[in-house]
């Protein structure tokens, strides 16, 4: 239970009555490479949704449509209180494009998926304490575990993609955004060779920055996490270079700099966050 997570402001401006499927748009919460994520509701019950929408150039480029359509597929397949739930989808159509003047071109494709009210970790200044890095990352584990297990590996773990909602039962992590997922043990299309080396450099395995998806697995992921663990735990990601060029390099060839929590960890945390950045993937934990 990560008591002790802020809430992240999110309004951005008020929209009227764009309505997507049986969703009406609210207000945009953020907006990233494959888009924009709208505060909207469900118009019959009026429950709170995310919803998430391609716009602009994106929409026409078949490696995003690829990735989000693999979203779809992918969360579909998951049912898991560490994975945001994904309700419906479709394809925007003339009366949102004219409704939102244009901003929502048609065919653009929607995603209407579950709310995180407060924001991400990537809009946390910290976690401030040892127990609530733990509980993050022993949500994290939870999602991948479940994730993993059903042969999708996710290929962009990082701070902005593990979302935070409150319950009954204290605030959670969740885990979001499979658009460039990794389906193992199947046969991978030339179009999803070109698209391989998608992810965030400050947070991608040396495998995927050579695009070596044959050798992609948990343990891609499991770089991932350890990169988002030293972050969370000296406020810095191990890597940090001036270009995305230099991160990538830094990925490859680079030692990480020893870590130095900025809290006060348990014997055998900086061993473990290592480990999990190990360059070899099969001295990596698997």
């Amino acid at each position: 239970m990560v008591e002790r997570l802020g809430r992240a402001p999110y309004n951005r401006g008020m929209v009227e009555h764009i309505r997507l499927g049986a969703f009406v748009l609210e207000s945009p919460i953020s907006s990233g490479g494959m888009g924009t994520v709208w505060r909207a509701r469900h118009e019959l019950t009026d429950a709170p949704v995310a919803v998430k929408v391609i716009a602009g150039a994106n929409a026409q480029d078949p490696l995003y449509l690829d990735g989000f359509e693999r979203e779809v597929r992918a969360v579909a397949r998951m049912q898991h209180p560490r994975i945001i739930r994904v309700y419906d989808f479709g394809l925007v159509d003339s009366a949102a494009e004219r409704s939102s003047d244009g901003e929502l071109p048609r065919r653009s494709p929607w995603l209407a998926m579950e709310l995180a009210e407060r924001g991400s970790l990537a809009q946390l200044p910290g976690v401030g304490d040892w127990e609530t890095l733990k509980a993050v990352l022993f949500d994290i584990l939870d999602a991948l575990a479940h994730s993993h297990a059903r042969g999708i590996v996710h290929r962009d773990l990082k701070p902005g993609n593990v979302l935070l909602t409150e319950s009954a039962h204290g605030v959670h992590c969740k885990l979001t955004d499979f658009g460039i997922s990794h389906a193992s043990g199947r046969s991978i299309s030339t179009r999803e060779v070109f698209a391989s080396s998608a992810g965030t450099p400050w947070y991608m395995a040396p495998e995927q920055v050579e695009s070596r998806w044959r050798d992609y697995g948990p343990w891609t992921d499991l770089y991932a996490l350890g990169c988002v663990a030293y972050q969370l735990a000296s406020g810095q990601t191990p890597f940090t270079g001036e270009s995305v060029v230099r991160v990538a390099r830094q990925q490859l060839f680079d030692r990480p700099p020893p870590l130095v929590p900025g809290l006060a960890a348990p014997a055998g945390f900086v061993a473990w966050v290592d480990r999990l950045l190990v360059k070899e993937i099969p001295f990596r934990f698997r």
